[in-house]
């Protein structure tokens, strides 16, 4: 009787002449990974990069299993030329993601399309105890050939992103946070001296009604606010009278994209509760944050957002000053039929 092909033995047979997968390995793959993420992103004009401790904390996050949902494609030299992963988000409404990158000088002789397919395999396999979950890819909107591989493979685009930038040049921003009035009955603090756990569930709220979103599980929360991008000392929490989280500002900072954005802070999570929105608490939160991006030397800030966004941020984010760089698209695939 002949053995079954693992979803392994099916990837090699893909995998024109010459290359080879294997696992991804901790410690020894972080920046060979990142690199190629990055020379992809400069070949097709995106100014958003990857650093080597970015890529280790995504490779360490709770939920990703290192032997299975990641593969690494090696030329007969040991050359890193492309890599693939398969994510399952977490909380309410799992979904799962695929990833990945073929080195420019390797595109075109089907590389992409053989991890593409292992990692759309994988996908299902993930989503075995998810009936009703599917699997998405997210796209730079500048990226052609894989938009064109998406969409030749049955994707579909179901929703377009913005990432925007404002720079302290092209605006005025207070000098202080004195200058910056809170409303009555609200108070800001810094975000460590708030209940993580009570945070994390404020933010759940906040994007329960944000098309796409999903619930972020403590696991998930704990990943996310030890990355080495985050910077909790910039970030904020608005509370009420009672002393009850309606609002938070998480800050990020990604230093490798200097050369490209100039030296700025992101906004990661900004949130607002429903009961307390169109009181003026995002917008405090947003100046607040350029008042300290802009004490601290920094050049800007940069913010990701929903281009049909259903809260109004986009009209909230221009009116204050920034302007779309760059973007992204998600498509949607349907189910592998084998």
């Amino acid at each position: 009787m002949a053995t079954a092909l693992t979803p392994w033995d099916r990837l090699q047979e893909r995998l024109p002449a010459g290359f080879h997968a294997r696992h991804v390995a901790l410690g020894a793959d972080e920046e060979r990974i990142s690199s190629l993420i990055n020379v992809n992103a400069g070949a097709i004009g995106y100014p958003l990069l990857t650093s080597v401790e970015d890529m280790r904390d995504e490779l360490t996050e709770a939920n990703i299993d290192l032997q299975n949902d990641l593969v690494l494609i090696e030329d007969a030299d040991g050359n890193a030329v492309a890599w693939a992963q398969a994510w399952l988000s977490s909380g309410n409404a799992p979904g799962a993601f695929l990833i990945g990158t073929v080195h420019p000088k390797n595109q075109g002789v089907g590389i992409g399309r053989a991890i593409f397919t292992w990692s759309r395999e994988r996908a299902q396999e993930l989503l075995t105890e998810h009936p009703t979950g599917a699997t998405f890819v997210h796209l730079p909107d500048c990226d052609a050939p894989a938009r064109r591989l998406m969409e030749s493979q049955g994707g579909t685009a179901i929703r377009f992103y913005s990432e925007m930038l404002l720079r302290f040049s092209d605006r005025p921003t207070a000098e202080s946070l004195e200058h910056l009035p809170v409303p009555a009955g609200y108070e800001v603090l810094p975000m460590d001296r708030v209940d993580s756990e009570l945070l994390r569930q404020l933010r759940n709220h906040c994007f329960a009604d944000h098309w796409g979103s999903w619930e972020i599980s403590p696991e998930s929360w704990r990943d996310l606010l030890r990355e080495v991008s985050a910077r909790p000392s910039c970030s904020e929490v608005v509370v009420d009278h009672r002393g009850t989280l309606v609002a938070m500002q998480m800050t990020s900072e990604f230093p490798q994209d200097a050369a490209t954005t100039g030296r700025v802070r992101w906004i990661g999570q900004l949130g607002v509760h429903r009961d307390h929105r169109k009181r003026g608490l995002a917008s405090l939160l947003i100046e607040r944050h350029l008042v300290t991006a802009k004490r601290d030397g920094l050049e800007g800030s940069m913010l990701g957002v929903d281009a049909a966004s259903l809260t109004g941020a986009n009209t909230l984010y221009e009116n204050l000053g920034y302007h779309r760089i760059s973007g992204g698209v998600r498509y949607e695939l349907p189910p592998v039929v084998r």
